[in-house]
């Protein structure tokens, strides 16, 4: 069979044109046949830029004239200042080789990384839920509806495969207080809180980590250090907190939600699992969350997901109650909108400075709902927290990379939802430093 890897590349359209230019040439310079550019196992265009791969190749540099095709023309991008992207993954699991190449030519185009560390092995996976005994999920620190509809995908495959399972989370947090209304007589004693789960973890547990991959973002930091049995399902760039001892890391940015990922692995999983009703709406509800009611970050993946979530039987009507918001919170939006100001001509910036339990959620709705305004590209929203941090909610309709912008100030997310939380300043310090960085982003780009 010999040794196989996954490869994943990204550049921009006319890297990939010039790419093919030079692969074709060099190819019949070396009377060799079989073009791989012709035959990708993954491809997908879009925003300028080129992304494709294969999976479970014999990736061998200096035997296989279609391999060296491609890393002489990598290099050759590289010589004629073209930028792209390059991760290759062993079967080893820390086997995992990186290049790129930021080119002039491409100064104005913002590759994404392949952030793909390892295409999901779901016979993996189930051999993991097999073997342990005790299962424990659990997602970001202030969960939302992605991370709890994937913590209960999960979850699911745990039960059917006959395993005890909890859920790690903070029920009481706001933006998913709708939702767990709806489940907490069903499944109660499936959520714990992290001191539970600090009491009843050993060193045989394994722990799923949701919607994060982020070592100070998981719902308990110090979970991650009682095991070195942990799995990542994680739709975000990585950055570089992330939890550097799993065993398993399944990341695709490409993934419009973590319950697009976690609904894929239920739908091609050998086992046959059979959703609640109410695990179907909560992993649709996360789809719907991060793609705002499936306008921004799908694809067909994200179609096909939602459509298998609708045959388990989606409850529409009961989905979008859980994204209501009551006439005071309504008014409290539109009054932050209202004192929004413009900075470089199409970015919104609010501040809320009501220090309240439900401020994060309060300013995430409202940079929503700032996007809805002509010309604004990019929204961001301040607000005071409870525990004095300043929270940073980012949304942009994808001509501005807020992950990028809020990147630099310790936060994380995608090109076009992404939040940071800032500890020691005031508000108003915060908003001048966030215009800082939005500044700083938009010389780089010059």
């Amino acid at each position: 069979m010999g040794y196989r890897s996954d490869i994943r590349i990204i550049t921009s359209e006319k890297g990939f044109e010039e790419l093919k230019k030079f692969v074709t040439k060099y190819l019949k310079e070396h009377n060799e046949d079989y073009n791989l550019l012709e035959n990708c196992d993954i491809k997908q265009e879009g925003k300028k830029q080129c992304y494709f791969g294969w999976n479970y190749v014999k990736w061998y540099e200096n035997d296989y004239e279609d391999v060296d095709a491609i890393m002489e023309g990598l290099q050759h991008l590289s010589d004629k200042e073209y930028s792209y992207r390059y991760m290759r993954i062993g079967e080893e699991y820390d086997d995992v080789e990186e290049q790129y190449c930021d080119g002039e030519k491409d100064k104005n185009i913002f590759l994404e990384y392949p952030s793909m560390i390892r295409e999901f092995d779901d016979e993996y996976v189930k051999e993991q839920l097999k073997e342990n005994d005790k299962i424990m999920i659990m997602g970001h620190t202030n969960p939302d509806i992605d991370a709890i509809g994937s913590a209960l995908g999960i979850y699911r495959i745990a039960k059917t495969l006959e395993k005890e399972a909890k859920i790690v989370a903070n029920v009481e947090t706001p933006s998913i207080k709708d939702l767990y209304e709806s489940i907490k007589d069903q499944y109660q004693e499936v959520f714990i809180s992290s001191e539970t789960a600090l009491a009843q973890v050993d060193s045989g547990t394994l722990i799923i980590v949701v919607d994060t991959h982020k070592k100070t973002y998981v719902e308990s930091p110090e979970l991650l250090t009682k095991t070195n049995k942990i799995v990542i399902i994680d739709h975000h760039r990585r950055s570089a907190d992330f939890i550097d001892n799993s065993i398993l890391t399944f990341q695709e940015v490409y993934a419009s939600s973590a319950a697009e990922l976690v609904t894929e692995i239920i739908q091609y999983t050998q086992n046959e699992v059979e959703l609640s009703e109410v695990e179907a709406e909560a992993l649709y509800a996360g789809i719907m969350m991060d793609t705002k009611n499936f306008t921004f970050k799908t694809g067909v993946r994200t179609f096909e997901a939602a459509a298998y979530l609708r045959r388990c039987g989606v409850d529409i009507i009961k989905v979008k109650k859980w994204f209501q918001s009551d006439l005071e919170s309504y008014n409290t939006i539109s009054e932050i909108v209202r004192k929004a100001e413009i900075v470089r001509d199409s970015i919104g910036i609010s501040i809320y400075d009501v220090q309240e339990k439900e401020t994060s959620l309060i300013c995430a709705k409202a940079a929503d709902e700032l996007l809805t305004i002509g010309n604004i590209t990019a929204s961001f929203v301040l607000g005071l927290m409870e525990d004095g941090k300043v929270c940073i909610s980012g949304r942009s309709i994808g001509d501005v990379n807020v992950q990028m912008i809020l990147e630099k100030l310790g936060g994380g997310g995608h090109i076009t939802l992404a939040g940071a939380q800032l500890e020691n300043v005031t508000i108003d310090e915060a908003k001048q430093e966030l215009i800082s960085k939005i500044n700083e982003y938009f010389e780089e780009k010059e």
